[in-house]
């Protein structure tokens, strides 16, 4: 079974399609899930980068996957990308998903309120 971990995280993408954060959990985070599920998703926000950042670690790897939503910094430039965010969250998951939303989170809430809709359940992870 696969979950998935939505929300406020930034991450960049490197040319050869590997996912990299300077601030944000990286890869033995998420790992952390698969003590309980097969796979993870994460759910984030990715910038295209030409390069590596200094100092990044590495977030992707073997039973940890990134499912990109554009990246937007602050409330305007999500306002001007918000359906492309939208379709991009709700594209994410599949009716037989584990969901955990990282919350307070904006992508969390989008994909809180689509999967309400459809009747899925849901966990929530507060974040401080």
């Amino acid at each position: 079974m696969r979950v998935l971990v939505a929300g406020e995280m930034r991450f960049t993408r490197a040319p050869d399609g590997t996912i990299w954060t300077r601030e944000g959990p990286a890869y033995p985070f998420f790992t952390r899930y698969l003590s309980a599920f097969d796979q993870v998703r994460v759910v984030a926000r990715v910038a295209d980068a030409p390069t590596v950042p200094p100092g990044a670690k590495r977030v992707d790897g073997v039973g940890v996957e990134v499912w990109p939503v554009p990246c937007y910094i602050g409330p305007w430039q999500y306002l001007r990308q918000r359906a492309t965010v939208i379709r991009a969250v709700r594209a994410a998951s599949r009716r037989d998903d584990a969901v955990i939303l990282r919350v307070p989170s904006l992508i969390g809430s989008v994909l809180a309120a689509s999967l309400e809709r459809a009747g899925q359940p849901y966990a929530l992870e507060v974040v401080r």
